[in-house]
C-alpha cells in the first residue's frame, strides 16, 4: 500500500471513531458543498465560463458518488476551488476585452474536458466500484486537466498584464534613452525575411534553442557567415517568428550605411526601449532609471547594461510573470557597427554569468576577430553560460543549394528548370549572387529576358566561382549600365559609382556633384540610371512631428544614395 494511501486511511478510520459515520459524511458533504459554491462564484463575472463551471461541478457531483475515494475527491475540488478564486481576482486587470478572450479560452477547455469524462460516465467506464483504484486515477487525471487549464490562462492573463505597457510609454522621460528609430526589424524596406519554404532547417535548429528552457540551456547564439550568406534574411525570418509567437522582446539590425544604426552607443538603449514595449515591469523599473541619470544613453555600454538591462530585468524576473516564456534579444550584423566590441565586451559577461536569466540574446555577424573573440566559445560544452555557436557557410553546399533553387523559382517567372539549375550552380553557396540576379533581371519589364540570356551565358563560365563569380556578375551589369557612353560620360559615371561605393555613409547627389566636379542634375541622372540596374538604391529622408516622437517616410528631391550590397564596396570597377 502507497504511503498516501496508508495516510488517507489512517485519517478516515480516526475521523470515524471520533465522530461517527453520519458526522462524518455531513462534514464531507458541507466540504465538497463550499468548494462547490466558491467554484460557481468565480465564475459569475463571465457568462461562457459559468456555463462551463456548471457543467463542471455537475460532473464532479456525479464523480462524488461514484467514488469511494471521496477525500480525494474533497481536495482535489477545493484546490480546483482555490485556483478558480485566484484567476477570478484578475478579471479587472489588463485589457478587458484580450483578458475576456482568455477567460472564454479557458470555459472552451473545460468544456472539452468535461465533454470526454461525461462519454466515459455515459459509457459506463466509472460506474464499477470493484475498480476503484482504476476510478480513482482516471477522476485524478480529469481533475488536474481542469487544474493546468486554470493555471494556463492565469499564465497567459499574468503575461498580458505584464505586456501592456501603454502608460509607461507616454512618459516624456522615456524619450531621454535616444535610441535608434531606424534599427529595429520592421523599419525600412531592406529587411527582407527568407523565401517561404528556405533555410527551414536552419531556422528551426535556432527555433529549438529558443525553445529550451533547462537550467543548462545557454542564454547566447552566434550565428556566423561569409558575406552573402543570407544572414539578414534568416535574421528577419526568426524575428518574424519569434513575433507570432509573443517572444520577440527586442530587435536591433546593425547598418554601416545609417549613421544611427552604426552607432555603438545606440545598441543597449534601443534594446531597453523595445523591452520597455514589452515588459510593464521593465518599463516602469527603467523610468526610474532615467529619472535618476538621464544622460546614461551617453555612456558606455558596461555602465549601459548594468542600468538599461540587468537592473530593470531583475526586476522583471521577480514577478515571475514570464514563467514559461523565454523572450529573444536580435541583433544583427554586428560586425557593420563601429567599436561593437565595446557593446560585446559588456553584455557578453552578463550572459555568461546569468545577470539576465530567462532572457535569451541571438546575434549574427560575418567572422572577424572584434566579434569572435567575444563570441566564438568552445560550443561542445553546453550550459547557460556558454554562448551557441553555428557556422552558417559551413552548412553543407546541397542544403544551400537546394533553398537557393526555391528561390530562383519563386522570383524568376518563364525560366526553365535547366536555367535554375545553371544560375544554381553558379551561386554556390551565396543566396547573394542569386538575388543579384533576381534583382537585375527582374528590375525592366523589357530588357528582362536579355538580361537573364547574359547572366546565363557568365555564368556556365567554367573559371567563374565563389566571390569571382559575383564580381564577374557586377561588371557584366556595370558594362550594361555604361554601353553606348562616350568616353568622357562613362569616366564621370564611373567616377560617381567608385564615390558612393567607397564612401561609408549614404550620399546626397549634391555632395556627390561637389566632390567629382560635375552638376548635380549629372550626379542624379547617373544615380537613378544605376538605380534601374540595381546597384544602388536611395534612400529617403525620415521627418519627426512635433514632439520627435513619430517618424513619417517623405521623399525628397536630394536623396541619399548607397550600394544594394555590402559586397560592392568590395569591388570597385577599374
Amino acid at each position: 500500500m502507497r504511503k498516501h494511501d496508508r495516510l488517507r486511511n489512517t485519517v478516515k478510520n480516526t475521523v470515524d471513531k471520533v465522530l461517527g459515520n453520519q458526522e462524518r459524511n455531513d462534514i464531507i458533504k458541507d466540504s465538497l458543498e463550499t468548494s462547490l459554491k466558491i467554484l460557481k462564484e468565480s465564475s459569475d463575472f463571465n457568462p461562457i465560463l459559468k456555463l462551463a463551471v456548471s457543467g463542471i461541478c455537475a460532473s464532479i457531483e456525479i464523480l462524488k458518488k461514484k467514488t469511494k475515494n471521496t477525500g480525494d475527491m474533497i481536495q482535489m475540488t477545493a484546490d480546483l476551488a482555490a485556483k478558480a478564486q485566484e484567476l477570478a481576482s484578475l478579471k479587472d486587470q489588463g485589457n478587458s476585452s484580450e483578458v475576456k478572450h482568455y477567460f472564454e479560452e479557458l470555459a472552451r477547455k473545460l468544456d472539452s474536458s468535461n465533454k470526454k469524462l461525461r462519454e466515459k460516465i455515459d459509457h459506463s467506464a466509472l460506474h464499477r466500484t470493484v475498480q476503484a483504484d482504476r476510478d480513482t486515477q482516471e477522476i485524478e487525471d480529469y481533475c488536474q486537466e481542469l487544474q493546468r487549464a486554470y493555471d494556463q490562462c492565469k499564465t497567459q492573463i499574468l503575461f498580458k498584464i505584464e505586456r501592456d505597457t501603454t502608460k509607461i510609454l507616454k512618459t516624456l522621460i522615456m524619450s531621454k534613452l535616444k535610441n535608434s528609430e531606424q534599427a529595429p526589424h520592421d523599419v525600412g524596406p531592406d529587411k527582407t525575411p527568407c523565401t517561404d519554404g528556405t533555410r527551414v532547417a536552419i531556422l528551426n535548429e535556432i527555433m529549438d534553442w529558443v525553445q529550451e528552457s533547462s537550467s543548462n540551456a545557454s542564454l547566447g547564439y552566434w550565428m556566423c557567415g561569409m558575406a552573402g550568406t543570407g544572414k539578414s534574411t534568416i535574421a528577419k525570418s526568426l524575428c518574424l517568428m519569434l513575433e507570432n509567437n509573443k517572444l520577440l522582446a527586442g530587435s536591433f539590425f546593425c547598418s554601416r550605411q545609417i549613421p544611427e544604426c552604426r552607432e555603438y552607443h545606440h545598441i543597449i538603449p534601443t534594446i531597453a526601449n523595445q523591452l520597455a514595449c514589452y515588459s510593464y515591469t521593465f518599463g516602469d523599473t527603467l523610468q526610474k532609471v532615467l529619472e535618476e541619470d538621464q544622460s546614461i544613453a551617453l555612456k558606455e555600454p558596461l555602465h549601459q547594461v548594468k542600468k538599461l538591462l540587468i537592473q530593470p530585468w531583475e526586476a522583471v524576473k521577480k514577478t515571475g510573470r514570464f514563467e514559461g516564456h523565454v523572450p529573444v534579444i536580435v541583433i544583427d550584423a554586428l560586425d557593420e557597427c563601429d567599436n561593437v566590441s565595446e557593446v560585446l565586451k559588456a553584455i557578453v559577461p552578463a550572459i555568461q554569468n546569468k545577470q539576465m536569466p530567462g532572457l535569451k540574446f541571438l546575434f549574427t555577424s560575418r567572422p572577424g576577430k572584434h566579434v569572435s573573440s567575444h563570441l566564438e566559445i568552445d560550443s561542445q560544452v553546453a550550459n547557460s553560460g556558454k554562448v551557441r555557436n553555428f557556422y552558417l557557410h559551413n552548412v553543407e553546399k546541397s542544403l544551400v543549394q537546394d533553398d537557393i533553387k526555391k528561390f530562383l523559382q519563386d522570383k524568376l517567372q518563364n525560366v526553365t528548370d535547366e536555367q535554375i539549375q545553371i544560375l544554381v550552380n553558379s551561386s554556390g553557396k551565396l543566396f547573394i549572387y542569386a538575388a543579384t540576379i533576381v534583382k537585375y533581371v527582374t528590375g525592366t519589364d523589357v530588357y528582362g529576358q536579355k538580361r537573364l540570356n547574359d547572366v546565363l551565358k557568365l555564368a556556365q563560365d567554367p573559371h567563374a566561382m565563389d566571390y569571382q563569380g559575383i564580381d564577374e556578375l557586377y561588371g557584366e551589369i556595370l558594362k550594361k549600365a555604361m554601353f553606348g557612353q562616350r568616353e568622357s560620360e562613362r569616366q564621370m559615371s564611373l567616377k560617381i559609382v567608385h564615390t558612393v561605393v567607397s564612401t561609408a555613409t549614404p550620399v546626397t547627389c549634391k555632395i556627390i556633384s561637389q566632390l567629382v566636379d560635375c552638376s548635380v542634375e549629372v550626379a542624379n541622372a547617373t544615380i537613378q540610371a544605376w538605380r534601374k540596374r540595381r546597384i544602388i538604391q536611395l534612400k529617403f529622408g525620415i521627418r519627426k512631428d512635433a514632439e520627435g516622437v513619430v517618424a513619417t517616410r517623405i521623399e525628397t528631391r536630394d536623396q541619399e544614395a548607397k550600394p544594394i550590397h555590402l559586397r560592392h564596396p568590395h569591388y570597385i570597377p577599374t
